[in-house]
């Protein structure tokens, strides 16, 4: 004898609840889940963005205490102008190495160069580099940490 599934009015309107249930269910779970990829997204990001500004940070850390050697750097520049001590030139070559393992270099500066205000500090004039004076311009990782000093010619 075949048995054949009927079904109450009651038993259909639960079905129908459970698939409606099962569908909202499907939906929130995927909701959660797009939103938790967001978030996963977001935290990498942030990560990273975190990791460049400590790497930047540990790069400049020593930037103040190097900028204070740069006066003594000056000061040896200006008794190698009168004095042939080979002492004075060998403390100078010393901290020269110093700066540059920590990547600060002179910043090269030439005659006919052009003023750039971002690497020069003009004492006269406008224009194009005449001289260097005064003081060397220091670089450190790619960014200027003091500008040369230099004379310019006055463009007309």
């Amino acid at each position: 004898m075949k048995k054949t599934v009927r079904q109450t009015a009651s038993e259909a309107e639960k079905i129908e609840y459970l698939e409606k249930e099962l569908a909202r269910s499907k939906k929130n779970s995927q909701e959660y889940l797009d939103g938790w990829k967001r978030s996963k997204a977001d935290f990498i990001n942030m990560r990273k963005q975190y990791e460049a500004e400590r790497a930047e940070f540990v790069e400049y850390a020593e930037e103040n205490i190097l900028i204070e050697l740069l006066e003594l750097m000056d000061i040896f520049d200006e008794a190698l102008k009168t004095a042939t001590d080979k002492g004075i030139m060998q403390l100078r070559k010393k901290l020269l190495s110093i700066l540059n393992k920590h990547g600060v270099y002179i910043a090269e500066v030439s005659v006919g160069d052009i003023f750039d205000p971002q690497k020069h500090e003009a004492l006269k004039g406008e224009g194009t580099i005449i001289k260097e004076i005064a003081q060397n311009g220091y670089v450190m990782h790619q960014k200027v940490i003091r500008p040369s000093r230099v004379i310019v010619s006055k463009n007309y």
